[in-house]
């Protein structure tokens, strides 16, 4: 349960740089947050995973995430993450195959045969050249 302290507590570490944007995998943002108290030298991977249907899952490395489904590390980068219009949207990658349609990708190629609009075949193309 996400209380007001925790909100407070999330944007204090936005405010004091203690989360940073580190980068994006495929569908997936990797934050790092620095620890407090008696994990004050640690620092923590925060992970923004977007799924298919758009709806993002939040991990962190931190105590007590390991014990609740949020923490005031996911709370910042989420935070962050609006304020650097970082993408929570699903993008289809090329080895997403629910959401990539080859059909579409190839149907300007013309190495390809088609009959309504599926690919069949390949063409073969004999490239002659003029050094002979």
């Amino acid at each position: 349960m996400i209380t007001e302290a925790m909100i407070t507590r999330a944007q204090a570490l936005v405010d004091k740089n203690e989360v940073e944007y580190h980068h994006t995998d495929g569908n997936a943002h990797i934050f790092i947050g620095k620890g407090h108290n008696v994990s004050k030298d640690k620092e923590y991977e925060i992970k923004a995973e977007i799924q298919q249907d758009n709806k993002i899952d939040w991990y962190c490395d931190c105590h007590h995430a390991q014990f609740n489904d949020e923490c005031k590390h996911m709370l910042a980068c989420q935070i962050l993450m609006n304020t650097m219009k970082l993408r929570d949207e699903y993008k289809g990658l090329s080895s997403d195959i629910d959401k990539h349609n080859d059909d579409e990708a190839v149907e300007d190629r013309e190495d390809r045969e088609f009959v309504k609009n599926k690919v069949i075949g390949m063409r073969a193309f004999k490239i002659e050249s003029d050094d002979d």
